[in-house]
């Protein structure tokens, strides 16, 4: 780690970050990239149910169901092998959750639901930090929560459903592979939907966060077909219409593409033409943040662009409608954008000090190459050796039949490691510790 990267915030590393500013070559570089990921992005992403990279990030998400579901005993007939129906309907067998409401009648008519929400309204589905605290919750207290209507709905299921485990901690440990396993079995939609080929490609999880947009149940925003609709109705709508956790990583891929090539050219032209050694290129480049002004303003840069060819393009195919408008919307790469304008401006308003947060990654580098060096030293050999003869001494003990084969067994281990006798070797060691006056000293 540290022969790669000096983590150290040097004097150099000051002088780059306060001077090295981006000039004219970066921004036509960095506004070259953002135009390259921006036209990926209109024509490969597009919309829900009309992209190019939607179409691989949907299979590349059915293997990845498949092999998980391999990987936890899924072994289908020959004809199943290819089959992502077969894997889900394994994997919702395997984990079953207390929580998989599907519509309105399974929550008593409390809010309304159908099979091609419930994913997004039911907090424990959720692929994020919500989703995991609300399943493990929920498996615990018998329980499922719901967010719709702008508001939390706690349904009791009765706890037919108990976790595994003689403790706390394993049952905690059963719910969060519960919750994971489950997650794994609803990304590709479920086997239901995904055995008839005239259902599509189902209903998956949601986007990390995007159910939060339940909550806001207010707003007017005109859809489609002319109604006006809450914010929380809109973005329902808007995943029923496809935007999953399968379009957004789709919607990513521009953005890592942007990503990568902005800090591919900065990475060239200082090393290759502005002769920067190349550990320090490495270092701007992994830490960006603490990284000089060039590379940074030139993310600025790149990402700008594309978000404004991904606003002219949702525009343009929005049909004159919000809900065409945001079907077409780059969200990761707003996201990202908005990220990078906040982090500029926490440095140039000195809210994020730079040099501290080097100096204690240096500081935590070193500590990791210390302990590292000390793994180094330990001789594995011997610690084996030793082991081994513990273990053979241990497994002796527990088969001597009585006090003097015990003595003898003591006697034996004492000698090999070089020691005398303490209780002398006329007497059986059981013997003397029934004398009162006897003191056990080895020397």
């Amino acid at each position: 780690m540290g022969n790669l990267i000096d983590f150290e915030f040097t004097s150099a590393d000051r002088d780059d970050f306060r001077n090295n500013r981006c000039d004219k070559v970066d921004r036509l570089l960095a506004i070259g990239c953002g135009t390259v990921a921006g036209l990926v992005d209109s024509f490969f992403v597009g919309m829900p149910g009309k992209s190019k990279l939607g179409n691989l990030s949907d299979a590349a998400t059915d293997k990845l169901v498949m092999k998980f579901a391999e990987k936890v005993g899924w072994n289908p007939r020959q004809k199943n092998r290819d089959n992502p129906a077969s894997a889900i309907g394994y994997l919702e067998r395997k984990y079953t959750v207390n929580y998989d409401a599907k519509n309105t009648t399974d929550v008593g008519g409390a809010f309304a639901m159908s099979p091609s929400d419930h994913h997004l309204k039911s907090l424990g589905h959720s692929p994020d930090v919500i989703g995991l605290f609300f399943s493990v919750l929920d498996q615990f207290r018998g329980t499922a929560s719901f967010v719709s209507d702008g508001g939390v709905h706690v349904i009791d299921t009765g706890g037919g459903l108990k976790l595994q485990g003689g403790s706390f901690v394993s049952r905690l440990f059963c719910g969060v592979v519960n919750w994971f396993g489950h997650l794994m079995s609803d990304i590709a939609g479920s086997s239901g939907t995904r055995g008839h080929a005239s259902n599509g490609r189902g209903a998956g999880l949601s986007a990390p966060f995007f159910n939060l947009f339940q909550l806001c149940d207010f707003g007017s925003i005109q859809g489609s077909d002319g109604s006006f609709r809450t914010i929380a109705d809109f973005s329902a709508q808007l995943y029923r219409s496809g935007y999953d956790a399968r379009y957004n990583a789709a919607m990513k891929i521009p953005v890592i593409l942007c990503n990568l090539l902005v800090k591919l050219c900065w990475f060239i032209k200082k090393r290759f033409f502005e002769k920067y050694d190349v550990k320090q290129c490495v270092k701007s480049v992994i830490l960006t943040s603490f990284g000089p002004e060039s590379i940074r303003v030139m993310l600025l840069w790149g990402h700008g662009v594309l978000c404004v060819i991904d606003a002219a393009d949702a525009a343009l195919r929005s049909g004159g409608t919000l809900e065409g408008f945001f079907l077409h919307i780059n969200l990761p790469a707003w996201n990202k954008f908005a990220r990078l304008v906040f982090r500029e401006i926490c440095v140039r308003m000195h809210i994020m000090n730079v040099e501290m947060a080097c100096d204690v990654i240096a500081d935590f580098d070193r500590e990791i190459t210390e302990y590292l060096e000390a793994l180094k030293r330990i001789d594995i050999a011997r610690w084996e050796e030793e082991t081994a003869q513990i273990a053979a001494f241990a497994q002796a003990l527990d088969g001597a039949a009585d006090e003097e084969s015990l003595s003898v067994l003591l006697i034996d281990e004492i000698r090999l490691l070089g020691g005398d006798v303490p209780w002398g070797e006329d007497r059986t060691f059981q013997e003397a510790l029934a004398d009162e006056s006897f003191v056990l000293e080895f020397k």
